[in-house]
Formats: C-alpha cells, sequence, structure tokens
C-alpha cells in the first residue's frame, strides 16, 4: 500500500494496485479489496450501512470491522455480528 501514496518509496499506482489486487483475490478481505477500489479511482467510497450504525464512541477495532463488513469482509461480518 506504501506504492499508491509513495511513502518511503516512489509513488506507483500500477505495483501497487497489482500487489493490492493480488492481496484481495488471495486473503479475501474486504478492507484491501476497498483500497484497491479506492487506489483505483483516485477517491474514497463512501460509508456503508454498517459504518453508518455504529454508535459513537466505537472502538477502533469496531470501526475496523464495521468498514471491513461494508467491504465485503467475511470474516469481520461474522465478528461484527458477535459485538
Amino acid at each position: 500500500m506504501a506504492l499508491a501514496p509513495g511513502e518511503g518509496v516512489q509513488r506507483d499506482i500500477g505495483a501497487a494496485l497489482q500487489n493490492l489486487d493480488k492481496d484481495c483475490s488471495f486473503w479475501k478481505a474486504g478492507f484491501i479489496c476497498r483500497d484497491a477500489r479506492e487506489v483505483r479511482t483516485q477517491s474514497k467510497l463512501p460509508d456503508g450501512p454498517e459504518w453508518k450504525a455504529l454508535p459513537k464512541g466505537s472502538t477502533a477495532l469496531a470501526q475496523f470491522m464495521a468498514r471491513d463488513c461494508d467491504s465485503g469482509g467475511p470474516a469481520s461480518r461474522d465478528a461484527l455480528a458477535g459485538f
């Protein structure tokens, strides 16, 4: 992911997308796939229903899982249901 914004390395969108797409297809993690879509479109995706349903003051873990769940992360969907 550091290749996309050029954090400590030269910016390389093509290499960043290649790595993100590879990780997305292997891990099936929503947050990785969301990052790939955001890098590809160069815009932040809108917040989904799980994110919008979070109460104020939610923990960072709940926020991460809600965003991952909105992006199709199956592990976070299962974990978020337990909150």
